[in-house]
């Protein structure tokens, strides 16, 4: 069984951000990153810690907003309009959960679509429905970080394959299911409600996961030489940092399997860094055109 790592995979990625952070530079811009977090959720304290790291050791501006968990969905529309109108700002980033009272897709819309990293914005969900084929539509990180992994290794030919996406969220299943389905392979979306998640697995070439349920996916649930990514992110009962993969069982039959830790969180970091790169790039050729 072949290990997927991320890890020759995000220096790739970043490779292409410091040649085009230096052509930036050379123009008298700096990328700067704008995070806003409600609440203190470990995870999402986790996740902006490596996105802060890594901007530093790319010279990059990092700004992360936190707010009360209890903060109202005005205060929070308000703070987010403000760095929308900054024209000093490339790119902004809402980190997610938010709390229940708070309606997230409401206060997407007031982030910037030319800044918005994370493609949740309905333009950019629009231009991504319109062309899902296209790339440079597939802005959001997690999923664009899946399709990295699998060009990299080789296992790129979709077409006519049958893939399982695990999870149905903005960020991951979904995105990720219709650059899928515009691949021409067969697709599957399960998520939460789907009875017998084994009998659709068990027919995937491609088993995509991101449900963030520790062990979720065991040897006798797939085909044998399925290529597995697993996406998903949380935290075993002695507080190590797991996947959907169970670490119980014998995965010889598997063909392929991204681990995690290192896998698909640091090409995730390096996808959404590459996107600032772009939005800064996009941004400048906006302000030399006088608009």
């Amino acid at each position: 069984m072949k290990s997927l790592a991320g890890e020759p995979v995000a220096e790739q990625i970043y490779g292409r951000i410091k040649k085009g952070a230096a052509a930036l530079k050379r123009a008298g811009l700096i990328p700067y990153l704008v995070v806003f977090q409600v609440g203190d959720l470990a995870a999402s304290s986790f996740y902006i810690k490596r996105k802060k790291e890594a901007c530093k050791s790319l010279g990059f501006k990092f700004e992360h907003i936190k707010c009360s968990k209890n903060i109202s969905e005005a205060e929070l529309i308000m703070l987010i309009d403000q760095k929308s109108k900054n024209k000093e700002v490339h790119g902004m980033i809402l980190q997610l959960p938010l709390p229940g009272h708070l309606n997230q897709e409401e206060i997407v819309k007031h982030i910037d679509p030319s800044k918005d990293l994370d493609g949740l914005h309905p333009f950019n969900q629009g231009l991504l429905i319109q062309e899902g084929d296209n790339w440079d539509r597939l802005k959001a990180p997690a999923a664009r970080a899946v399709i990295e992994i699998l060009n990299f290794y080789g296992y790129n030919k979709l077409k006519s394959k049958r893939v399982v996406v695990i999870g149905a969220s903005a960020l991951f299943g979904l995105p990720l299911a219709l650059y899928c389905t515009r691949a021409e392979a067969t697709v599957t979306i399960c998520q939460k409600s789907t009875h017998h998640l084994a009998r659709h697995t068990k027919e995937a070439k491609f088993v995509l996961s991101a449900a963030g349920y520790p062990g979720l996916l065991k040897p006798n649930m797939v085909a044998k030489n399925v290529v597995i990514i697993d996406g998903g992110f949380s935290q075993d009962k002695q507080g190590k940092l797991v996947g959907d993969v169970s670490k119980r069982g014998d995965w010889h039959d598997a063909q392929a399997i991204s681990p995690v830790p290192g896998g698909v969180g640091r090409v995730t970091v390096a996808c959404l860094l590459e996107n600032l790169v772009k939005a800064t790039e996009a941004a400048k050729v906006l302000a030399g055109s006088g608009k």
